[in-house]
């Protein structure tokens, strides 16, 4: 039999995976019992991300943190406008998405136009996410403007989630909002949006003071149980084609992982069609594992104009379904940047917020030929 290795792992590591991965595909297909996976000394833990969704921390009827009501949608600025200017823009450019000045989009051009409504901005002092500056305050420092913080729900420590703040009374981007189901649909459908997790020299799952880990762009598929969820424990490829996201080193503490925060994190992005990438400063992880899965939070500074980019080019149809509107909303993400401070002229470019994710167990591979020995020890038991 053929003799490879795979990372840290050898193909005995793989075996032991396979059987796993069969008796856990035969007593979900019947039973939905998840089975628990033995962790070894030493051993690479291997997590395929299923689920990314805005870190917001949202009260049940967003009262707490909306008092003021939801943001203005697209169609309402419209309406709001100049009833003479509004028909001569409506004659002249055909839909009232082309609202700008000259006709531009309000999606693809958000900068060309000043809505007439004031954006409702998160009014609780509470979020999700990181201190990312390292203050107590939010006051200017070299590297980051000055901003109001928010606290931890939890401990009441300070965060850094400026993102949140303009986004977190946006009807659409809410948990039940349309654009953020959309998101959460598309995340685990297109490979284009793979992410893998590799935590190597773990010697113990609960407590470990140093281990390493890294974040590559996978090649396949997310496969569900009978009864909708992920299923653990497949091989996952990893996409030579990209480089790598994410190298740093850890620790575990009571179950979660920490992580030495990554200077520059490059992550791939499908989004209505459109391909492209997110770029992250100062990436952070925090995430409770288990034998089987891990979830928690991702956060960071996220490049501003990686981040429009994106949404401009994907976002005209879903504005009127996700009540907002870009303008408004791109108005208040620069004016509310608070990362990567330009030494010169003292802006930011860059927007502190969070991501919720969660992750399945998975053998990472990273190479073909490691996937096809896979494959041959799964029909071999």
């Amino acid at each position: 039999m053929l003799s490879i290795r795979v990372r840290e792992g050898t193909v005995d590591a793989l075996r032991q995976g396979a059987l796993w991965l069969i008796a856990t595909a035969f007593a979900s297909a019947s039973l939905g019992v998840a089975q628990e996976v033995p962790v070894k000394t030493g051993s690479v833990l291997g997590f395929v991300v299923t689920t990314e969704a805005p870190g917001h921390w949202e009260s049940p009827d967003a009262g707490l943190e909306c008092p003021e009501g939801l943001h203005f949608t697209e169609k309402e600025n419209w309406e709001a406008m100049d009833p003479t200017e509004r028909e001569t823009r409506r004659n002249r450019f055909g839909h009232r998405w082309n609202r700008g000045p000259n006709g531009e989009n309000s999606t693809a051009v958000p900068w060309a136009i000043k809505d007439p409504l004031p954006i409702r901005l998160v009014k609780s002092d509470v979020a999700l996410g990181f201190n990312l500056d390292g203050t107590e305050d939010g006051r200017d420092t070299a590297t980051s403007c000055g901003h109001v913080k928010f606290k931890d729900p939890q401990t009441g420590a300070p965060v850094d989630n400026q993102l949140y703040r303009v986004m977190g009374c946006a009807k659409g981007w809410r948990s039940s909002g349309a654009a953020a189901g959309y998101r959460m649909m598309e995340f685990p459908t297109y490979t284009a949006n793979r992410v893998l997790l590799e935590i190597s020299g773990v010697d113990d799952l609960v407590d470990d003071p140093e281990v390493v880990v890294a974040l590559f762009k996978g090649l396949d598929d997310l496969p569900k149980k009978n009864n909708g969820e992920f299923l653990p424990g497949l091989p996952h490829r990893v996409d030579t084609r990209f480089p790598i996201i994410a190298r740093t080193t850890g620790k575990i503490e009571g179950g979660v992982l920490t992580i030495k925060p990554v200077e520059h994190a490059r992550f791939p992005m499908r989004w209505n069609v459109r391909t492209g990438t997110r770029d992250w400063y100062d990436l952070r992880l925090q995430l409770r594992l288990s034998a089987d899965a891990a979830e928690g939070l991702m956060g960071g500074y996220q490049d501003l104009e990686k981040y429009w980019l994106m949404y401009r080019r994907g976002l005209a149809v879903s504005v009127d379904n996700s009540a907002w509107s870009p303008p408004a909303m791109y108005a208040a993400t620069r004016e509310m940047a608070d990362g990567r401070r330009d030494p010169n002229t003292g802006t930011c470019s860059a927007i502190s917020s969070s991501m919720k994710l969660k992750a399945v167990r998975a053998f990472i591979v990273h190479s073909e030929t490691g996937f096809d020995q896979a494959l041959f020890d799964l029909r071999g038991y």
